[in-house]
């Protein structure tokens, strides 16, 4: 599967609700480097990056998930990456694309 090179996509990568934040950055950079390896051309939003650092700042979840869905509202799709199916957050920001009727990609389809 590929992305679609006139869209911007949503990279919903998991955080504070199930394993380690310190891997989980970790890992959310990896899925974002894979993804620029494989010269997608496609728009990428990393909510990670663009908010503060959870380990350091006092933002409650509600907060955070406020600035992620405004992030996501100007997104075309959502990518879920792994681990997303035991995230509170993720599933939330797959309701909300799969409400606004925006396209849902599972990171492991970009590459079967």
């Amino acid at each position: 599967m590929k992305l679609d090179t006139n869209k911007i996509y949503y990279l919903a990568a998991p955080l504070t609700s199930c394993g380690d934040i310190t891997k989980n950055y970790e890992n959310e950079q990896g899925y974002y480097a894979t993804l620029r390896a494989i010269k997608t051309k496609a728009g990428l939003i990393r909510p990670l990056s663009a908010l503060p650092d959870a380990r350091v700042c006092d933002m409650d979840w509600a907060e955070a998930m406020q600035k992620c869905r405004a992030l996501l509202s100007v997104a075309d799709g959502i990518i879920l990456c792994p681990g997303w199916e035991r995230s509170k957050g993720c599933q939330e920001e797959r309701a909300y694309a799969e409400h606004m009727g925006m396209e849902i990609v599972e990171y492991e389809e970009l590459f079967a």
